[in-house]
């Protein structure tokens, strides 16, 4: 049975040191926040988009400045990323 699309969320977490700290996983406070919101979204039966994971992978292609250019905004590039990962799960997880 598919899940209601209106139960899709998605999250990206940030550095709040400033900087692009939470990109490249530098940020060990980031990689806390995102285990606490992956067990909430387990519980609540959401499905977690793991933006974090996408943009530490990414920066193996490009710095991550191109990803996102102020540490917390991303660039159209890092746009692009979010929209593919996004489609991707929306098509294995509530079309499939």
């Amino acid at each position: 049975m598919a899940e209601d699309v209106s139960s899709f969320q998605f999250l990206q977490p940030v550095s709040t040191g400033g900087g692009i700290g939470a990109v490249g996983g530098g940020d060990g406070q980031i990689q806390a926040d995102i285990g606490i919101v992956t067990d909430l979204f387990q519980e609540c039966g959401q499905i977690f988009l793991p933006l974090q994971k996408m943009f530490d992978d990414a920066c193996a292609l490009a710095p991550a400045e191109y990803w996102i250019g102020d540490g917390v905004h991303p660039t159209v590039a890092g746009h692009k990323l979010i929209a593919d990962t996004w489609i991707e799960t929306f098509e294995n997880k509530i079309l499939a």
